[in-house]
């Protein structure tokens, strides 16, 4: 299966380029690569019990991000040499059976677990957003409740399934500051203030949310 993300959420375009390796959503600096994944997408995680994962690296580019050194000291097989030569931010590698991979996980077995998405990346990127809302699609139905941990602000063209499983989903939206700092801790992400008005626009519908501070 060859990975195609749809560009419905459209990029917010702050690293200048919008494509990396002919695959929507990421920068033209960042080095792409593919990997298989096998299912289940929900795994054992050390840190939060259970998580969803289905990328690796991260092209918000947080200098301050943990999971780089995990990455390096773990690197997933098959992506030892671009981990090791490539700087925080500027790798992503995402499944060519990612789509398969959703479709066969038994999501009802997690039904009433929470399950962190995600630890090793922002679930949102502009390059994996289509596959979040796939991911949430069969997850919450499904009875999983989600902690949704974001840096981004394309999940606000999900809100309205948020919306109606708000008792199964809670956002965790990740701020390290206010100031014009944030261009360079964190220089890929959105600015700080629309992520507050997105985060806004979420609680006005119900949903539960939280704020994270200089979190990965």
């Amino acid at each position: 299966m060859v990975f195609h993300p749809i560009d419905v959420y459209g990029c917010y375009g702050l690293a200048g380029g919008t494509l990396g390796g002919g695959v929507v959503g990421v920068p033209s600096d960042v080095s792409f690569r593919w990997y298989g994944i096998r299912p289940p997408l929900v795994k054992r995680s050390g840190i939060t019990g259970w998580a969803i994962n289905f990328a690796v690296g991260c092209t918000h580019a947080c200098p301050f991000c943990y999971v780089d050194a995990i990455n390096r000291r773990y690197p997933r097989r098959g992506l030892e040499d671009l981990i090791a030569t490539t700087g925080w931010g500027g790798y992503l590698a995402v499944p060519t059976n990612i789509l398969e991979a959703i479709k066969e996980t038994p999501w009802w077995r997690w039904r009433g677990r929470e399950v962190f998405m995600s630890r090793a990346h922002d679930p949102y990127l502009p390059a994996l957003a289509p596959w979040a809302r796939e991911i949430l699609r069969r997850a919450l139905p499904a009875g999983l409740r989600i902690i949704l941990h974001t840096r981004s602000i394309l999940y606000k063209h999900d809100l309205r399934m948020f919306e109606q499983h708000r008792d199964r989903i809670r956002i965790h939206a990740s701020l390290a500051t206010m100031s014009r700092l944030h261009r360079i801790i964190e220089p890929r992400a959105p600015p700080p203030r629309v992520r507050v008005r997105v985060l806004a626009e979420a609680s006005s519908r119900g949903c539960f949310w939280g704020v994270d501070t200089l979190s990965g």
